[in-house]
């Protein structure tokens, strides 16, 4: 009879499953260190890109700052150059009042005089007296040639009585027209 020694056949078995088995656990333990070797390395890329994120929370923080400081700076330099807006205007106008009170003076007549002045806005209201109506017709003609006024008329004119003597009472009104009128804002 023949027999058959599966001893050998056994131990060749355990032999493959051991080997198998050492395999399977390096590959698992490959596997388990390349994840975690995996998972260290985006940890740390994850830790850049925080440190990254602050930073640049950081800057534009600082941006924001800048921003904010950069628009005051604007409407500061806004209020300034009304300002240098306001004062050039002021110079213009300054021209004004001084020529209209040299107009009025050069073309008043000798046997007239003025008793009062106002304005308001660019209307000019003066208020005198003078010996005759041809004395005050004399003064609308000059006062008419005069290059700051403009639309020159005489509103009253009225006898009155000044220091015993019979003279006649006008009030002439008329608009400037220099860069002196006030404007509202």
């Amino acid at each position: 009879m023949i027999t058959v020694n599966f001893a050998n056949c056994f131990l060749e078995r355990r032999r493959f499953i051991r080997r198998l088995s050492l395999v399977c656990l390096a590959i698992v333990t490959l596997l388990t260190s390349g994840v975690v070797c995996g998972f260290l390395y985006l940890n740390s890329d994850l830790e850049e890109l925080r440190a990254k994120k602050d930073h640049l929370e950081q800057v534009i923080a600082h941006l924001k700052e800048r921003t904010g400081e950069v628009a005051q700076l604007q409407s500061i330099r806004s209020a300034v150059r009304q300002q240098l807006a306001r004062v050039a205007v002021l110079k213009e106008q300054r021209w004004g009042p001084v020529h209209l009170l040299d107009d009025l003076n050069r073309f008043l007549p000798d046997r007239a005089w003025i008793t009062s002045i106002s304005q308001k806005s660019d209307k000019l209201t003066v208020v005198g007296m003078a010996l005759d109506n041809r004395t005050i017709s004399e003064f609308m003609v000059k006062l008419g040639e005069s290059k700051v006024l403009a639309e020159v008329d005489l509103t009253e004119s009225r006898q009155a009585d000044f220091a015993g003597v019979k003279v006649q009472g006008f009030t002439i009104r008329a608009t400037t027209t220099f860069v002196g009128r006030v404007v509202r804002e």
